[in-house]
């Protein structure tokens, strides 16, 4: 302010203002102590030992290629669920992809307004629906 002039007296603004700071400052001391803590929670409650979490599991190879190569089937990919067998030597597992390869061709014809292929598809497995 401009010198000659004085500031208002106003206490009970003050004194509001103090008490208000005051208060923020104990909660921001209490928010900031439970912070403080809680690293050290999470150690306690979970090792950061990532070795300890591991452990050596027996994958049934011909059943993680089989569903690898569903997947790609499932999705429309028959060249890459087929390199994937072949390249794990399973070759009977092949056997499936008719399925997948038929369901895709009964869904492009769906698309394209074709029903035909559903309808024979429904009829062949009438009683597999029931």
């Amino acid at each position: 302010m401009s010198k000659g002039k004085k500031q208002p007296n106003c206490p009970r603004i003050s004194t509001s203002c103090s008490n208000i700071s005051n208060q923020l400052e104990g909660s921001q001391k209490e928010l900031n102590l439970n912070l403080s803590k809680y690293p050290k929670l999470l150690e306690k409650f979970f090792n950061p030992d990532i070795s300890k979490a591991y452990r050596n599991v027996d994958f049934d190879f011909h059943i993680v290629n089989q569903t690898v190569a569903n997947h790609f089937y499932r999705q429309g990919s028959f060249d890459l669920g087929d390199s994937i067998l072949n390249e794990a030597e399973e070759p009977e597992a092949i056997a499936i992809r008719s399925q997948f390869f038929e369901m895709h061709q009964t869904l492009e014809a769906v698309r394209v307004g074709n029903l035909e292929p559903a309808l024979k598809w429904a009829c062949i497995n009438r009683e597999k629906l029931k």
